[in-house]
C-alpha cells in the first residue's frame, strides 16, 4: 500500500513563515550585538590585569544576558543597551583609581578599588533608574539594564575577585529605592 506522505506534511501559512523569518532575524541580530561584550572583557585582562578564568566567564555571561535583552527587545532590549553603557562607569573606575596609584590589586590597598567599585556601580545604577523612569516599562528595562550592567561592571572589579563583584552588586541594589518609588508613566 502506497500512502501519499504530503497529504500528511503540515504545512505553514504565509504569516507563520514571516513570523519564522522575523524571529530568526532577532535572533542573528542579539548574537552579532552580543560581540560587543569582547572589548569589556578584553579591556578587564589586558589593561586591569584581571584574572583570565573569571574574566573569561563573566565575558561570556555578558555577552549571554546581553544577546538575551536584545533578542526579548522592546523595554528589556533598550535597557539592554544602556546597560551596556552604563557599565562603562565601574568598568573603568578601578582603572581610574589603579592610576593614581590609589589602589593596590590584592593586599591592603584593595579596599579602594572595592569603595569604587561600589561607588561606580551605584552611579551607574541611579542613572539607569533614572532613565527606566521615562519608559513605558520601567520594571522590564531596569531587569534588562540591571543584569547587563552587573556583568560589564563586574569585569571592571573581576580583578577584585568575588569582593569587587559583591561591592558592584550592593551599589546596584542600592538603587532599588528609586524605581520602586516611580510612579506609573500614562
Amino acid at each position: 500500500m502506497n500512502v501519499d506522505q504530503s497529504a500528511h506534511e503540515p504545512t505553514l501559512s504565509t504569516p507563520e513563515i514571516l513570523r519564522a523569518a522575523y524571529e530568526r532575524g532577532r535572533r542573528r541580530l542579539a548574537l552579532v550585538r552580543s560581540v560587543w561584550a569582547v572589548p569589556f572583557g578584553v579591556f578587564a585582562l589586558l589593561v586591569l590585569g584581571a584574572p583570565t578564568g573569571l574574566t573569561a566567564l563573566i565575558t561570556l555571561a555578558l555577552a549571554a544576558v546581553f544577546a538575551f535583552t536584545q533578542n526579548a527587545g522592546r523595554s528589556v532590549g533598550r535597557g539592554g543597551r544602556v546597560g551596556l553603557l552604563f557599565g562603562l562607569v565601574p568598568l573603568i573606575s578601578p582603572w581610574f583609581v589603579q592610576s593614581t596609584h590609589l589602589c593596590c590589586v590584592g593586599g591592603a590597598c584593595s579596599t579602594n578599588c572595592m569603595q569604587m567599585c561600589a561607588l561606580g556601580g551605584l552611579l551607574a545604577g541611579v542613572g539607569l533608574a533614572l532613565l527606566a523612569r521615562r519608559d513605558p516599562s520601567p520594571p522590564r528595562y531596569a531587569a534588562g539594564g540591571g543584569l547587563v550592567m552587573l556583568a560589564a561592571s563586574g569585569l571592571g572589579c573581576a580583578a577584585l575577585e568575588w569582593g569587587g563583584l559583591l561591592g558592584v552588586g550592593a551599589g546596584l541594589v542600592a538603587t532599588l529605592p528609586v524605581l520602586v518609588t516611580t510612579p506609573a508613566r500614562a
